[in-house]
């Protein structure tokens, strides 16, 4: 759980990658506010500013497209992609 998004979307996949080794199931949640992401904050990146407003695009794609990946390996259902995907339902 993530009460404040790292500066990057690196940090927030290395952050996030910890939970679910093994290959057990994990979430990853994270909550922000609009001065945790606001342009005077050092060393937040426009890429994970966006990150953080998205809730029409995939979290998932848009993590695997910033690592040079066109997709995702996730096959589950919807409701178990992120949130954007669980609000398109």
């Amino acid at each position: 759980m993530h009460f404040r998004p790292p500066t990057s979307l690196e940090k927030y996949i290395q952050e996030s990658g910890r939970a679910g080794r093994g290959g057990q199931p994990s979430r990853a949640t994270l909550y922000f506010n609009k001065s945790d992401i606001a342009a005077n904050r050092p060393g937040m990146t426009d890429k994970m500013r966006r990150y953080c407003k998205s809730d029409d695009l995939c979290l998932r794609l848009l993590l695997a497209k910033h690592f040079g990946l066109s997709e995702t390996l996730f096959e589950g259902e919807k409701k178990n992609c992120c949130s954007s995907c669980r609000n398109d339902e």
